[in-house]
C-alpha cells in the first residue's frame, strides 16, 4: 500500500522513514475513530487502503508549506515523499508550535472530509461551503452530544464519499439503537443533517 522513494542522503531518508511511520499512524488512527464497533480488522484495513488512495498528499503538502519552514521542500518532483520527509524533519526537530501546524495539516482533511486549504483559492473556489454551518445545522449535532453525555450513550457518525465532482457525502449516525443516514455537499454538513434527523426522529428538544 505504501508507496517507496529514492533517498537523497541520509538524513533525508531518515526523515522520510520517521515521517512515513508517523503518517501511517495518524492515519490508521484517524479511521479507527470514524470506524464502528462492528468493523473487524479486515474492513479497517479496507478503509485504511482507500484513505490513502484517496488522501490530498500535495494538498496536504502546500498547506503545511505555506505555515512552516520548509523551503527545502517546496520544489520536490514527489509531492508525496515531500510530505513524508517534511513530516519527519519537524518530528526530529521537535519544535511544538510547527508539530501543531502540521498536526492539523494532516488531520484536518478527514475530518472534514476535504483538505483544509482556508483562504488559499482552491477553498474559496470550491470548499468554503465546509466552513460554514448551513443553516444553523451545528446546533443539532452538539445537542445530540449533549444527549448523549447525559445519558451516557454515544453518538457513531461515519461519513463516506459518494462522488468526487461534485462533491457529495453520505453520513450514517447511529443512536440508541437508531440509524439515520443524510446526504451533503461535505462530510460536515452531512453529518449535521444526520444529527438534525435523529433528533427530529428521537423528539430531542433542540435549543
Amino acid at each position: 500500500m505504501w508507496k517507496s522513494c529514492r533517498l537523497r542522503n541520509n538524513w533525508s531518508g531518515k526523515e522520510y522513514w520517521l515521517g512515513k511511520k508517523y503518517f501511517e499512524f495518524a492515519l490508521a488512527e484517524q479511521n479507527l475513530v470514524e470506524s464502528t464497533v462492528d468493523e473487524s480488522a479486515p474492513e479497517l484495513d479496507a478503509r485504511l487502503q482507500a484513505s490513502f488512495r484517496e488522501y490530498p498528499f500535495t494538498e496536504t503538502l502546500r498547506y503545511i508549506q505555506g505555515r512552516v519552514e520548509a523551503s527545502r521542500f517546496r520544489n520536490s518532483s514527489d509531492d508525496y515523499e515531500g510530505l513524508m520527509t517534511l513530516i519527519g524533519s519537524k518530528l526530529r526537530k521537535k519544535n511544538r508550535s510547527e508539530m501543531r501546524t502540521m498536526i492539523i495539516g494532516l488531520r484536518e482533511y478527514k475530518s472534514d472530509g476535504v483538505h483544509v486549504v482556508r483562504g488559499e483559492s482552491i477553498a474559496k473556489s470550491q470548499d468554503s461551503y465546509a466552513e460554514i454551518d448551513t443553516a444553523g445545522l451545528g446546533r443539532y449535532a452538539t445537542t445530540l452530544k449533549e444527549h448523549g453525555e447525559k445519558h451516557g450513550a454515544i453518538v457513531r457518525c461515519i461519513a463516506r464519499p459518494l462522488s468526487t465532482y461534485p462533491p457529495r457525502y453520505e453520513a450514517t449516525l447511529m443512536y440508541q439503537g437508531t440509524m439515520v443516514k443524510a446526504e451533503a455537499k461535505s462530510q460536515r454538513e452531512a453529518r449535521q443533517k444526520a444529527a438534525m434527523k435523529a433528533c427530529d426522529k428521537l423528539d430531542i428538544t433542540v435549543k
